[in-house]
């Protein structure tokens, strides 16, 4: 479990989750604390291109986009910088040498915690399920509800 003082960076499907403000978001919101933190949650600039496709497939209406934008902004983006490219290379480099490929995307969001210090948090077990215990700190949760 994340510590209340440790810092989080959330995932891509973390964001979708509390986008939508059901269960599952609230249940998010209030396991991890988000809204108490000493340090405001990150989120990777990878994650919010993600997201800002999401809401161009979807055709999200005025009202999503300004809850998307509202929920950005309580949120620290983390740009992509120096110390994330060489966290990328190296994660990239491991994964790729022991057959373990787990996308582009995921890899670049999980150099974003590697280089910040921070925990993941997802529920994207297909993914990030197949990095190695100790390669990032990893808080993989199942949504409550389901199987």
């Amino acid at each position: 479990m994340i510590a209340p003082d440790d810092m989080i960076l959330l995932d891509t499907n973390v964001i979708l989750y509390l986008l939508r403000g059901k269960a599952v978001g609230q249940w998010i919101k209030q396991t991890y604390q988000l809204d108490s933190r000493a340090e405001r949650p990150f989120v990777s600039m990878i994650t919010v291109g993600e997201i800002l496709a999401v809401s161009e497939r979807q055709h999200y209406g005025p009202e999503k986009r300004e809850s998307l934008r509202s929920l950005l902004e309580e949120l620290v983006i983390i740009e992509v910088k120096s110390p994330i490219a060489d966290a990328y290379a190296k994660i990239q480099a491991f994964l790729q040498a022991r057959g373990l490929p787990i996308g582009e995307n995921d890899t670049w969001i999980a150099a974003t915690a590697a280089a910040t210090g921070s925990a993941l948090l997802t529920s994207d077990r297909r993914h990030f399920g197949k990095l190695p215990s100790g390669l990032i700190n990893l808080e993989i949760f199942d949504p409550p509800g389901s199987p």
